[in-house]
């Protein structure tokens, strides 16, 4: 029996040992499991008790001007919060370090009544609550200093697109999105939407069971976007817009002939790029809309040229052997063509006039004559040599506008071509439509002698394409414009001392004369090569929607001028 039972309790021993080997077995085997092949999971959620991956914002590339001014660049923000920390009500110390920092924020007592309640119930909530949106450097400075050991008084510093100039240039430089200040919407803020755009960096936060940094270490550093250096020039940007009455709706372009370097470019009525960087409401936006500010109608815009294409009527006049710098004209205030009369700007008349006054007074009748010998293919090759008609590949969005031909109306209007319709063409009306960015690129050439594409970066390239028009014809066209500026419809301009001004003016109906009710239907224009002593020249060009008369777009130019010329005079002093 001894016997027996010995075997039973050996035999629970034995079974004991072998459960128990079982078990360590199994033990042995997770830890292993757990150190070989799950050591980097839990080290990792070990490390993230402690640590905390931070995205380290990058800022966006700045814009400047030729001279290195500061167009658009990224400026920090600071934001006023109140941090809850879970306690039933505010204590009397910081209730009374809240009265003191609102009172400093000069708020009205409405204003610190509302903000005391809802960091009341900030503080039960434990969550953050924003007391101002904006703080400025000095605030900010004054709060750091003496509310730095007040944990619930915390200011977060964020960055934004900042525009110092506002509204200046706001077609030329474009606006960012609202909600990603990182992203261009339009102009050079979308055209370089890459090179602006930075490359965010990592950094780790080491921090303690109560989620306070306590150190913070840089993995991968921030890297700002590339800096975009233009070829305007603010002070002239400043000089056009101070000249541009804002009453009118229209453009003013402000070019390099021999570069193609536009040096300012006003487009009216325009707005604050800042504008986008809070959202707006939808009353707000459809107000904006009203007056369509977001249009750049320096080269987005489309307009009937009016005498302005004259230009091209003479040149092509000229070289067809239809008429000759010497030719003489008889204006009798209408021309008589099948049973219509089309009549001069002058209703009494000229008398006796030549091509060359007839520029300078544009005159009518001498362009009515030519438009019976000269076909409209004729005069759209000529126009397209001036780069009418074709999009000036600027990288702003443009319209390439309208240069009718025969093949141009069958096509979309299904109709053929009348005779009658090409003497409204010499005169620029019918059909034709031009951007003003065409226009500074047509002036341009008649004075270079070459086609250049408009330039809006310092880095790109100077592209000049051969103007294939007779170099006396251009020193002709020269000569005529000066005279407009001498003695004609630009005589205005040609009063400005040390400034030679070649001129030509231009008013462009928008409806036929028997359906307008007022003049102002009409728009006014003014094209101009402008030479100050040793200085580089530019071309100007401005055109004023519907201000009835080519007068309005004319002084716009000499108060622009009276400007430029102080200001030249000045820096050389």
């Amino acid at each position: 029996m001894q016997v027996s039972q010995k075997k039973k309790i050996d035999y629970r021993w034995q079974q004991l040992i072998k459960w128990y080997l079982f078990f360590l077995c199994i033990i042995v085997i997770r830890v292993t499991y757990l150190q070989l092949f799950c050591h980097a999971h839990f080290t990792q959620r070990s490390k993230n008790n402690y640590l905390r991956t931070v995205q380290l914002l990058s800022h966006r590339g700045d814009i400047i001007d030729c001279n290195g001014v500061i167009l658009a660049t990224t400026k920090a923000t600071h934001a006023l919060y109140w941090h809850g920390s879970g306690k039933r009500d505010l204590t009397n110390s910081q209730y009374n370090q809240l009265i003191n920092l609102l009172s400093y924020l000069a708020l009205t007592t409405l204003q610190q009544k509302t903000i005391i309640n809802n960091v009341i119930c900030a503080e039960q909530n434990q969550i953050n609550y924003c007391i101002a949106q904006t703080i400025d450097e000095k605030q900010k400075n004054y709060i750091t200093t003496h509310y730095s050991q007040n944990k619930n008084i915390v200011i977060k510093t964020t960055h934004s697109r900042h525009y110092p100039y506002s509204e200046i240039g706001c077609h030329f430089l474009g606006y960012t999105h609202k909600s990603s200040q990182q992203t261009g919407v339009s102009g050079i803020e979308k055209i370089h939407q890459k090179h602006l755009t930075g490359k965010d960096g990592v950094a780790l936060s080491i921090i303690n069971a109560q989620g306070i940094t306590l150190a913070k270490k840089t993995i991968t550093p921030e890297q700002q976007g590339e800096t975009i250096a233009t070829t305007l020039d603010i002070r002239l940007q400043q000089m056009a817009e101070n000249a541009f009455n804002t009453k009118h709706k229209g453009a003013f372009i402000l070019m390099d002939p021999q570069t193609g370097a536009i040096k300012a470019l006003v487009s009216r009525p325009n707005f604050d790029p800042a504008l986008f960087l809070q959202p707006i409401s939808h009353k707000q936006w459809h107000s904006l809309q009203q007056n369509q500010p977001f249009l750049n109608r320096a080269c987005n815009a489309s307009y009937p040229p009016g005498s302005l294409f004259k230009l091209v009527i003479v040149a092509a006049g000229l070289e067809h052997n239809i008429v000759d710098y010497d030719s003489t004209f008889v204006c009798n205030g209408s021309f008589l063509f099948g049973k219509r009369h089309y009549r001069c700007n002058r209703h009494a008349g000229h008398a006796k006039i030549d091509l060359m006054h007839a520029i300078a007074h544009s005159c009518n009748i001498p362009f009515y004559k030519m438009a019976t010998q000269l076909s409209v293919d004729e005069i759209a090759d000529y126009a397209q040599r001036f780069g009418l008609g074709k999009k000036t590949d600027c990288n702003l969005q443009e319209q390439k506008g309208i240069v009718p031909s025969t093949q141009w109306k069958e096509e979309t209007k299904g109709e053929p071509w009348w005779q009658g319709e090409t003497l409204s063409v010499t005169i620029g009306q019918s059909f034709l439509l031009v951007t003003p960015l065409q226009i500074a690129c047509m002036i341009s050439a008649i004075f270079s002698g070459y086609l250049c594409k408009p330039r809006l970066f310092l880095h790109d390239s100077i592209n000049k394409q051969p103007l294939n028009i007779k170099k006396d014809t251009l020193r002709y066209l020269q000569k005529a414009m000066h005279a407009v500026a001498r003695y004609g419809t630009g005589r205005l301009v040609g009063t400005i001392d040390n400034i030679t001004v070649f001129a030509k003016t231009g008013t462009a109906q928008t409806t036929a004369y028997k359906k307008r009710s007022r003049k102002k239907d009409e728009h006014g224009w003014f094209a101009g090569y402008v030479a100050h002593k040793n200085h580089e020249p530019l071309v100007l060009v401005i055109i004023a929607e519907n201000a009835g008369t080519a007068r309005v777009a004319t002084k716009i130019a000499h108060n622009f001028l009276k400007h430029y010329k102080n200001h030249i005079e000045i820096s050389t002093i």
